[in-house]
């Protein structure tokens, strides 16, 4: 028996069959494809996420890389100081001492004194009943002269007074001839220290004992400095009785981003301290001389003699980095001051609080983001270049010398291009918009988690293409079998 498979006489009938077989196909391929082809992008992205995750919980808040990108990107530019004595008479020596300390310290790290603007309501320095003049002393040593002959003294004598002090925040002087050195030349980008040293009362401060700062001047002038975008950040610190009473009238709505810090409580004193013989009067308010002291003793600002200035300058930079306002904050006791310390940081908004410091933003503020200067760093990729030393030791001879030369010479190049190498080697440059980014290989795990995405990515991509699907056009065969179920009246005996 022959059997003779008869074409449709209607293509409509194989095409739809066709069509079938084409519909179906995906149905033909192996389990295992179809799933690899639903799962891609999901596990793609699951991994991804994976791996991003694993690189957050590792600690970063001392990566280099970090940092610099960090500074790069911050709005915060430079720092400035005011600096206020706002007592005249003799008597009245320890608050000149005070302002002159503070203005040494921040001096010493870094802030230029184009940045800083002195008050000094009297010149004791000079005073005829100074047996030191023209010197100030805040120590019974007498080891540190706080009037050099470099001092910088902006106002003084009759124009320390409360107009000249508003006028001076606020930028509001009389005339445009007033020098560039009078002036508070801050923007948006500018954290200030305003410290002020004087006698004070219930929301007063006194200036040269004929007239008063009050809480509501404070209040307008720091209002008209925020519309006006002259400040980032401000830290305002006040050694007088009762100084914490100056501040209530401070708001997060009209002056915000402000931190205070008061040396005494309502209705509490602010102390003197160090009552020296030989000059007569006392050195310094407690207030101060514990801050200063504990800028000495936290590595901040060293106390050291003049031959060592430069060196305790380099060493309390690099220490300075580490301390926080909190930590200066909780140094302070009532023992030692006879007063309680009180400070507020609910004036700073959340774009003012660092990451990660939420409820305790002191903590996460920076003792330099105030008292220290700001300088943008741009390393580069080589190191500097260092002549070997070449000089003579006249015990030698000629020949001798030139062969210690050039040992000398070889040692030292060798020195140089060990260090040279070890640099390139552990440190890696970034060049992004002209600006030069340096970070140790502490932040390799970057480079790590690149490449795992990079490669988890590039293995499931081929494993997957490894067994490719095949979705070809049925052949003829398959078609005329399809053909012969679809149609078994085309069937004939012959």
């Amino acid at each position: 028996m022959q059997h003779i498979l008869v074409q449709p006489t209607c293509n409509k009938a194989f095409d739809s069959s066709t069509t079938m077989i084409a519909s179906h196909s995906d149905r033909l391929r192996p389990a295992s494809h179809r799933a690899a082809s639903v799962f891609f992008f999901p596990s793609l992205i699951v991994v991804l996420f994976g791996v991003i995750l694993l690189c957050s919980l590792i600690p970063l808040p001392h990566t280099p890389i970090i940092q610099a990108l960090a500074h790069s990107t911050s709005t915060h530019t430079n720092n400035w100081a005011v600096i206020v004595s706002t007592s005249r008479y003799w008597f009245n020596y320890r608050h000149s001492a005070n302002a002159l300390s503070f203005y040494r310290s921040v001096k010493r790290l870094g802030i230029p004194d184009s940045q800083i603007l002195l008050f000094l309501a009297d010149d004791h320095a000079c005073n005829a009943r100074n047996m030191f003049r023209p010197s100030i002393f805040s120590e019974s040593s007498h080891d540190i002269d706080l009037y050099p002959r470099d001092i910088e003294v902006d106002y003084r004598g009759t124009d320390v007074n409360v107009q000249s002090f508003l006028r001076l925040l606020t930028g509001r002087h009389p005339s445009e001839a007033t020098p560039r050195s009078k002036r508070l030349l801050t923007d948006e980008s500018s954290n200030i220290l305003i410290y002020m040293s004087g006698h004070g009362g219930n929301n007063f401060l006194k200036f040269q004992d004929n007239e008063e700062l009050n809480a509501q001047d404070v209040r307008d002038a720091i209002q008209q400095m925020h519309a006006a975008r002259r400040y980032r950040s401000i830290l305002f610190i006040l050694d007088t009785c009762q100084a914490a009473t100056l501040f209530y009238q401070l708001t997060p709505d009209t002056t915000p981003n402000v931190i205070t810090l008061a040396s005494s409580k309502l209705d509490e004193n602010s102390y003197s301290y160090l009552s020296d013989a030989l000059i007569g009067v006392s050195l310094a308010d407690r207030f101060t001389y514990w801050t200063l002291e504990w800028f000495r003793r936290s590595g901040v600002v060293e106390q050291q003699t003049v031959a060592k200035e430069q060196e305790a300058t380099s060493h309390a930079s690099a220490l300075s980095n580490r301390k926080s306002l909190k930590e200066m904050i909780e140094s302070y006791t009532y023992s030692f001051l006879s007063s309680h310390v009180e400070w507020r940081s609910d004036l700073l908004r959340s774009d003012q609080i660092p990451l990660g410091h939420t409820n305790d933003p002191l903590s996460g503020l920076r003792i330099m983001d105030y008292f220290g200067a700001i300088t943008p760093v741009r390393p580069g990729g080589k190191p500097y270049p260092i002549e070997p030393s070449t000089r003579a030791n006249p015990a030698l001879s000629s020949e001798e010398r030139t062969s210690s030369e050039q040992d000398d010479n070889t040692g030292s190049m060798e020195k140089h291009r060990d260090a040279a190498s070890q640099i390139q080697g552990e440190s890696l440059f970034i060049q992004s918009n002209g600006r030069h980014f340096s970070f140790s290989t502490d932040g390799h795990f970057f480079l790590v988690a690149a490449g795992l995405c990079v490669l988890l990515g590039l293995s499931l991509i081929l494993d997957v293409g490894s067994s490719p699907v095949q979705q070809t056009r049925p052949s003829a065969s398959s078609v005329a079998g399809w053909q012969v179920m679809r149609h078994p009246q085309s069937i004939i005996r012959m």
